[in-house]
């Protein structure tokens, strides 16, 4: 009896040691790991580390921000630079429309003056050695522009298709020396047959004239016959663009080149018919400054 004892207190010590394990056990669970909705003991994720972390980081920072920039930023020019950019843009339309036609070139480009009461432009150049003087209608291209700069924004996207009329005449100051040239220019604008054909047309030429450079800023001349020369002088007295036809009674003998031609000119009287007299202007002659961003 003793010994059925001594086993049944083996058995109550075994099952409270067991007992003890198993809470010991399931208290250590939850702590570790805790538990899900069904109370059933989960594993604990160990945590993360960051290294080097940054205080208050930017998302998607940009390197070297400007301050307050500018969306779309207009480039902007001075007054003479877009006159140069407009005059680069005319010539290059002028060719482009030239070479088109003519399948040839034209070289020697000297843009002279822009006149923007009619819209046209004229121009000096030579096509295969001989001289022309070129007149290019651009209409409203020009004659809606009141500066280089609206100027510019017309014909920035220019073609030679804005071209509405073309016209070129021969040029005898390719034909002539430039001392012959002036002479004869000279005679003609001081001489009084000149200033009366022109004040028929309520023109006047300016007291103190003492050459043709001092009343207009582009000429050109062409041979008619043998008696008659046309000069066309563009801005005359900054105002007028004028041809007259200029006649003198040579002869044959007086004729036989252009430069003997001009110089018996020079020699005989002549006598003056206006052919052509239209109002003109132009844009203001800017001051040659660049701007900010070219300077720089």
């Amino acid at each position: 009896m003793a010994k059925k004892s001594e086993n049944k207190n083996k058995k109550k010590v075994i099952a409270a040691i067991t007992a003890a394990v198993v809470v010991l056990g399931m208290g250590l669970g939850i702590t570790l790991g805790g538990c899900n909705k069904n109370n059933n003991i989960v594993a604990e994720e160990p945590p993360i580390t960051i290294e080097n972390p940054i205080e208050n980081p930017i998302e998607n920072p940009i390197e070297n921000p400007i301050e307050n920039p500018i969306e779309n930023p207009v480039e902007t020019h001075t007054e003479y630079e877009y006159k140069q950019m407009c005059e680069e843009k005319i010539e290059n339309v002028i060719k482009d429309y030239f070479s088109n036609k003519y399948s040839k070139n034209l070289e020697n480009f000297d843009l002279g003056v822009i006149d923007k009461t009619n819209g046209y432009v004229y121009a000096n150049a030579t096509v295969e050695g001989q001289g022309r003087f070129i007149k290019v209608d651009f209409e409203d291209k020009i004659t809606s522009a009141d500066s280089y700069e609206t100027l510019y924004n017309n014909f920035k996207n220019a073609t030679r298709q804005d071209v509405k009329e073309y016209k070129a005449e021969g040029n005898i100051f390719t034909q002539i020396s430039s001392s012959l040239k002036n002479t004869f220019l000279d005679k003609v604008v001081t001489d009084q047959g000149f200033k009366d054909a022109l004040a028929d047309e309520g023109i006047s030429i300016p007291f103190g004239t003492n050459n043709w450079e001092d009343v207009v800023s582009v000429v050109n001349a062409k041979v008619i016959n043998e008696r008659n020369v046309d000069i066309s002088f563009i801005d005359l007295d900054n105002s007028k663009t004028v041809t007259v036809r200029v006649y003198a009674a040579l002869t044959l003998q007086e004729n036989t080149n252009t430069q003997s031609k001009i110089d018996n000119f020079n020699q005989k009287d002549k006598s003056y018919t206006i052919v052509e007299s239209k109002d003109f202007s132009t844009f203001a002659e800017p001051v040659a400054t660049q701007s900010p961003e070219l300077g720089k």
